[in-house]
């Protein structure tokens, strides 16, 4: 199994307990999910940005903001997630990559990290977890791909 597979089975196992209102269920899904959440710890540390990079990404944004669209509040346009109005806008690339020069070494040591992150995610892994009968689980409480998701979860069924 790959950490990844772990993500995805912490994030199914919160989405069946919001809804699931057996004890028993819910008490084998919770040991699993802070036995996974413990071995995803090293995620955090290994994702969590330097504050020199931080830094930066603020005055990046500084910098989209100030190029940016704006609103009629005089606010900066954002669509999905995306500043508007900085494609061609020469003035703008001329500063973000005189911010980039400067912070050269800060931005390819967060694309390391980045780098390191995503080969941790593809690691294989063994992990114990603690089983339970399928039983438990009432028929319409999960979907197909619930049920796929946390397979590893349940007992052989004989």
């Amino acid at each position: 199994m790959k950490y990844n597979k772990l993500f995805e089975i912490s994030e199914t196992i919160k989405v069946v307990m919001s809804t699931s209102k057996k004890v028993k269920l819910n008490m084998y899904l919770e040991e699993n999910r802070v036995k996974i959440n413990e071995k995803l710890e090293i995620f955090k540390t290994v994702i969590t940005p330097t504050e020199l990079f931080n830094e930066y990404e603020l005055k990046r944004k500084v910098i989209c903001e100030k190029y940016a669209d704006k609103n009629e509040d005089g606010t900066p346009k954002i669509k999905d997630e995306v500043y508007v109005g900085l494609e061609n806008n020469k003035s703008f690339n001329k500063d973000i990559e005189v911010l980039r020069a400067e912070n050269k070494d800060i931005i390819e040591e967060r694309e390391s990290q980045i780098k390191e992150y995503d080969e941790l995610l593809e690691e294989d892994i063994k992990f114990d977890f603690i089983k339970f009968d399928i039983d438990l689980i009432p028929d319409d409480l999960i979907t197909g791909i619930q049920q796929s998701i946390l397979k590893s979860l349940f007992k052989e069924i004989k």
